[in-house]
């Protein structure tokens, strides 16, 4: 069956070839599926067909298994018919026709090729005249000397500027019909991508609109709980006062005692400090929410920043105690939990004169706490407790941590 198919498949290409095809002003490759491309054919070796697309001449050269193709119809006349097996009856080795530009080359080639033969007929009847000339004359005088020099200087001078001329040609003709390729290719651009472009960049300028909404916002938040925190500061502080007068609690350097006894820090007992940041607000803002505004690498680095503070708080703290030791795991009697209420990663910019200017600031609750039974035995409160500037958030937040460790071993006995 399949034979017979093959053969009435040759059958019938041969009938359309015995009609005749009309002449085509390019190469039409017509596959076995029927389908046909315009091409610019140029080259049909044993397997393969190499060719152009006759609409990007300029493009890239596509190979395609002649097993693939019923027929080559070339713009020349003559045709290329295929079998099944990927032979073809017969096998022609196609020279393309040159391209306008190629031919345009080849013009002004054999232009200046006329002019150098023209110039050297010229340049050796002269000589013969010239010998001639000789012949007839004795001596020749230096003036025609220097005149014949002058003479084949202005031609030399010709010869270069014409060549010149030429290669300018042919560069600005380049340089044109890349520009006309360029042009073409944003013609073709479709419709639908132009269309997504301009909705990208609505949106763009819809969110960068939000975004200083919400900046502004923030801002106006950020303000109102710094007087709310001035007003809570300057209320504690009063409070201190009071109890101080009285003589109900012990209130040093932003840090006051709730309940307990602070001979729990100099006992030389060993405690694991642990980090509470579930209630933390930062600016008004939950410190997740506020980290996720940031940007993602916030979120991402946030865990290891926080690794790295607690490091180095027990690394102070430990360092300048006498009393209890600090460590970041394992078992211990004791518990040393930080609860952080309000935290500000402070800025870079600030008082040049004042190195706390602009730097973080931390408030909260501290606790020690009986491992076994879970018994608080010493609790304290800590308020805006605050680092010099640096220039990395991490580091200024670092300092806080370390500048708090230091107030309270100023507890310990």
């Amino acid at each position: 069956m399949k034979g017979k198919s093959l053969l009435t498949v040759v059958l019938l290409v041969a009938g359309f070839l015995a009609a005749g095809f009309p002449s085509f002003a390019q190469d039409i490759i017509t596959k076995k599926d029927g389908t046909d491309i315009k091409a610019k054919v140029l080259e049909v070796n044993e397997s393969e067909v190499k060719y152009r697309r006759y609409d990007y001449l300029d493009g890239p050269i596509f190979t395609m298994l002649k097993s693939e193709i019923l027929i080559v119809r070339y713009e020349n006349g003559t045709n290329d018919v295929f079998n099944g097996k990927g032979k073809s009856v017969p096998v022609v080795k196609y020279e393309p026709e040159p391209t306008v530009e190629e031919a345009d080359d080849r013009d002004r080639d054999e232009m200046k090729k006329d002019k150098k033969d023209s110039k050297k007929s010229s340049k050796k009847d002269a000589k013969k005249e010239s010998k001639k000339d000789l012949k007839k004359k004795d001596k020749k005088t230096s003036e025609d000397e220097e005149e014949v020099v002058a003479e084949e200087k202005v031609e030399k001078e010709e010869k270069v500027e014409k060549e010149e001329k030429v290669e300018k040609e042919k560069k600005d003709s380049k340089k044109e019909s890349s520009k006309k390729d360029v042009k073409k290719k944003k013609d073709s651009k479709d419709e639908e991508e132009v269309i997504t472009e301009e909705k990208e960049e609505v949106e763009k300028v819809a969110k960068k609109e939000e975004k200083e909404k919400k900046e502004k916002k923030d801002k106006k938040d950020s303000k109102k709980d710094k007087e709310k925190k001035e007003k809570d500061s300057s209320k504690k502080d009063k409070d201190k006062d009071k109890k101080s007068d009285k003589g109900g609690s012990k209130a040093v350097d932003g840090i006051e005692i709730l309940s307990g006894d602070t001979y729990f820090l100099s006992k030389s007992d060993e405690a694991v400090v642990v980090f509470d940041y579930d209630k933390t607000v930062v600016e008004g803002k939950p410190l997740m929410e506020y980290l996720e505004d940031q940007g993602s690498d916030w979120v991402k680095e946030w865990p290891e920043n926080q690794e790295f503070i607690s490091g180095k708080f027990v690394e102070y703290f430990n360092d300048k105690s006498k009393g209890m030791t600090l460590a970041e795991k394992g078992k211990a009697p004791y518990k040393l939990v930080i609860h952080v209420d309000k935290m500000d990663f402070g800025s870079v910019a600030g008082n040049p004169f004042n190195m706390y200017s602009g730097g973080a600031e931390i408030s909260g609750t501290v606790e020690v706490v009986d491992a076994s039974s879970g018994k608080k035995c010493l609790s304290m409160d800590f308020t805006d407790i605050q680092g010099v500037r640096q220039m990395s958030a991490t580091w200024r937040l670092e300092f806080a941590f370390i500048e708090l460790a230091k107030r309270l071993l100023k507890f310990a006995k």
